[in-house]
């Protein structure tokens, strides 16, 4: 079986489609199927599967040269992943329709949200957002990515909130969702990082939908000083809080501090405080769930896709209110009540999933896909 792998990120840039893609090739491999890899990205990026589309480049321009790799890559493979809608996906799509290839997108992040909340048209979290009226440049959107989803052979969901959406307001074919729950493998903490213990961390992209300047916000007002507040990721986002963090006198105390090995990220993680995921919603955060798994405690958003005897016993923030987020930060950062969250956090019984389940669940979609375009009953 040969499938095309086509990602917006790629390692060493920190993210959950980034993540996932490097995992899942390696495990689709070992079943006996070749792989290929596209991605956005820069030089320096070398894999031997690796294909890489210059980021740095125009709208139009990156959109052509990612549907060429694609549209050349078609020629040998029999599949096209895709891990967004639209920077990777649209070109992809394309690309493997002329061809005639499968497509199987696995949804991560919400494109129609993620450009509406980019472009100042809403405020609002992603279920809300839905629910609202639009705009006519939002119907717009609303309409072509339809259209793109009718092109799409199989989506793949990690939680039932992202799937009702989808179903709702896109009429996305009941056939055409299939459920993948994400990895997470045994973690392995060789060297905490003791000197973060005076630290609250927040990893992923430095994008706006992250609400990290709420975070600062409300940080520069927590009652304990001494703390400093570590931020890794990299994004289009990093200027803007620079200046932020430049302008709130938080040289000292908030630190941005870019790309890590992951393994090193879940070193720092285990060795701080507390961590943090601000963002307006979380469809399916697998840092929450490392966390849970380190028994490391975390702050998250409240709309996330868990269930709710995950939900219940995690302390959780409005992302629209900076005072929510700063009695958050200051609960936590009393002893008496961290250890209480820590007790109430053993009762969360995570499960941990192997990327070899992920890959072999992802191989048997493929597989059906292929057989049932060739005829062939399983």
């Amino acid at each position: 079986m040969k499938i095309i792998l086509a990602t917006g990120i790629y390692p060493p840039e920190i993210g959950g489609p980034a993540t996932y893609v490097q995992h899942l090739s390696e495990e689709l491999t070992k079943l006996g199927c070749k792989i290929k890899i596209v991605s956005y990205g820069q030089a320096g990026q070398q894999h031997p599967q690796l294909s890489i589309v210059n980021k740095n480049s125009s709208l139009l321009i990156r959109y052509f040269k990612y549907f060429w790799q694609v549209f050349n890559l078609c020629k040998w493979a029999e599949a096209v992943y895709i891990l967004d809608l639209m920077s990777a996906g649209f070109p992809a799509i394309i690309a493997a329709k002329i061809r005639g290839k499968k497509v199987v997108f696995r949804t991560g992040g919400d494109f129609l949200w993620e450009k509406a909340f980019q472009n100042g048209w809403t405020k609002l979290p992603l279920v809300q957002y839905y629910e609202a009226s639009k705009n006519f440049k939002e119907k717009l959107l609303l309409k072509f990515c339809g259209w793109l989803l009718k092109k799409i052979d199989a989506v793949v969901f990690s939680t039932k909130l992202q799937a009702a959406i989808y179903q709702k307001y896109y009429q996305l074919a009941e056939k055409k969702i299939k459920f993948i729950d994400n990895a997470l493998p045994a973690i392995n903490i060789r060297n905490v990082q003791d000197y973060n213990q005076d630290s609250i961390v927040f990893a992923g992209r430095l994008i706006k939908l992250k609400n990290l300047g709420s975070l600062i916000n409300a940080f520069s007002r927590s009652n304990n000083n001494k703390v400093k507040l570590l931020i890794y990721g990299e994004g289009p986002e990093k200027k803007n809080l620079e200046h932020k963090i430049s302008n709130l006198n938080l040289t000292g105390q908030v630190k941005l501090l870019g790309n890590i090995d992951h393994q090193k990220l879940l070193e720092a993680m285990a060795g701080c405080k507390f961590v943090i995921l601000p963002s307006l919603t979380e469809i399916s955060p697998n840092l929450v769930l490392e966390c849970l798994s380190m028994g490391q405690p975390i702050i998250v958003t409240q709309e996330t896709g868990f269930s709710d005897d995950i939900k219940e016993e995690l302390i959780t923030i409005n992302p629209q209110s900076e005072a929510d987020i700063k009695e958050k930060i200051d609960y936590l950062l009393e002893p008496n009540n961290l250890a209480d969250y820590l007790s109430r956090l053993k009762k969360i019984k995570v499960e941990n999933r192997s990327w070899q389940q992920v890959a072999q669940e992802h191989h048997q979609i493929f597989k059906s896909l292929l057989a049932n375009e060739k005829g062939i009953v399983n």
